[in-house]
């Protein structure tokens, strides 16, 4: 049977995580939607200009591949999905360590914590393996199969 430190530091590591993953994907939607916001206000300046067809054709070519990686790779909703995820569990390890809410009057609270944890990070894959059936009804794909011509993921 674990001990309440081996059940902290399990919810402590998936809190890392997830606030790691959280920030990750935070972190490239920034990116893409800056780029985004940048090379689509270059647009209209470069036809001013006069400048090459290829040099303008190219910057909204950038915009088309930027838009499809924010709606391929999900990286907001991911982002939104992580966090919300994370201070879930940072929110049960303070009622838990508190002895409030459901822990106060629990005849074994770290059992209660645990269920209750483990279902916080049930919900949060659970929403990531109907995105990827989502992805794979969108590619012609199941779950876990790369599309045809690329390789599959490990």
């Amino acid at each position: 049977m674990a001990n309440e430190r081996e059940v902290l530091k399990r919810v402590d590591d998936q809190i890392m995580y997830y606030g790691r993953r959280s920030r990750e994907n935070r972190t490239w939607y920034y990116v893409l939607a800056l780029v985004g916001v940048i090379a689509a206000a270059a647009v209209p300046v470069l036809a001013l200009t006069e400048a090459l067809p290829q040099v303008t054709a190219t910057v909204g070519a950038l915009i088309v591949v930027i838009q499809g990686a924010q709606l391929l790779f999900q990286f907001q909703q991911n982002w939104t999905n992580y966090r919300v995820t994370g201070e879930a569990l940072k929110q049960e390890r303070a009622l838990f360590q508190g002895d409030a809410g459901p822990y106060r009057r629990a005849s074994d609270a770290r059992a209660l914590f645990v269920e209750r944890t483990e279902a916080v990070m049930r919900r949060e894959h659970a929403a990531w393996e109907a995105t990827r059936k989502d992805e794979g009804q969108r590619t012609g794909t199941r779950p876990g199969e790369a599309p045809a011509g690329q390789p599959p993921e490990e």
